[in-house]
């Protein structure tokens, strides 16, 4: 039978956390959105757990950000699919965000900026700017697509995200930033494990600037990405570059990569994987920039499915067709101005 949908509108703080409050026990799949602006996390961060609390739901969530009144509508239209115009703040106190989902919600997350979120070494405290929490059992999808994760610091691992898919659903991690997020013990970007018979996409993200600290010790102590579970992991696309130690840390049997560009790298990939790249990638000047110049050696240089997929958006992090030129570059960003290279204008 049919499911009714719930569109829940957010304009402060206090109204995102009402939100939450509410898609938790509606009986609904429930799609909220945030207008542009910046959400100061309460203390212990916002929440959405319809599978840890005793009355929660078992329907979707999709959250996403970019809105602004269109005729009557508070949240009618997304005028600029721009991450950086809707920012959840954690204020170098609370985590930004923690979702528990229950057995079959799937989560999908969009066009955010989790900023300044901060969790102690205890209790566990992973996923400072998002934690999604994968647990046995857990059947639904998780996509998280074009958000950034900027300056978040946890208190063990995975300093901008924690996260992972369903059993069943899947996860699908495509074209967001990480820069300048910090872990106390390590994975400073991110720290993701995936199991269970579906497959995880991970897939033109740009993962730049992160650190670690000292709290730990071990060989695969990394400012960059964890990428562990005993499903598929599909890993493809990603500049991972210029993160403390390590860029990304292997800890999985089945991570096929392809295509990727990274500095340091622990950990074997699985049979299968090829057509990586250990180069400069050459990034465009500026502060906070990391888009490719247009002599980077990663511009067309990632795979384009030969068929639609789920995996491959059709946009990319600024709102680029993600396929401009002879092919995908590799990264978040695909490089506009290629189509002028060779100086026809």
């Amino acid at each position: 039978s049919g499911v009714d949908a719930a569109t829940l509108c957010a304009s402060t703080s206090a109204e995102l956390a009402t939100a939450f409050l509410t898609a938790e026990t509606n009986g609904e799949s429930d799609e909220i959105r945030l207008r542009t602006g910046t959400y100061v996390a309460p203390t212990g961060g916002f929440r959405f757990r319809n599978g840890q609390i005793s009355n929660g739901d078992d329907f979707d969530v999709t959250i996403s950000g970019g809105w602004a009144p269109f005729f009557g509508n508070p949240c009618g239209i997304q005028p600029e699919q721009n991450p950086n115009l809707t920012i959840l703040d954690g204020n170098d106190a609370s985590r930004v965000l923690y979702v528990f989902p229950s057995e079959n919600t799937d989560v999908t997350i969009r066009l955010l900026s989790f900023v300044s979120g901060k969790t102690e070494p205890v209790p566990a405290s992973s996923g400072a700017g998002l934690d999604i929490f994968n647990y046995v059992g857990y059947l639904g999808r998780v996509t998280i697509e074009r958000n950034v994760f900027l300056a978040n610091q946890s208190g063990a691992f995975g300093g901008g995200l924690s996260a992972g898919g369903g059993d069943l659903g899947g996860f699908y991690l495509l074209n967001n930033l990480f820069v300048a997020n910090r872990a106390d013990c390590s994975h400073g970007a991110a720290s993701l494990t995936h199991n269970g018979p579906s497959a995880a996409f991970i897939a033109n993200n740009t993962v730049v600037g992160n650190t670690v600290g000292g709290a730990c010790s071990g060989a695969a102590i990394s400012g960059g990405v964890r990428i562990g579970g005993n499903a598929l992991i599909q890993v493809i696309n990603n500049l991972l570059w210029g993160n403390e130690n390590l860029d990304l840390v292997i800890d999985s049997s089945n991570a096929r990569l392809l295509n990727n560009n990274y500095g340091f790298l622990s950990g074997t990939p699985a049979l299968g994987s090829g057509g990586n790249l250990m180069l400069d990638p050459q990034l465009e000047s500026g502060l906070l920039n990391f888009r490719l110049s247009n002599t980077s050696p990663l511009v067309d240089r990632g795979v384009v499915p030969v068929t639609s997929t789920s995996w491959f958006p059709q946009f990319d992090l600024d709102g680029n067709p993600r396929v401009l030129g002879s092919g995908v570059d590799i990264g978040a960003f695909e490089n506009a101005s290629v189509l002028f290279r060779d100086g026809f204008e």
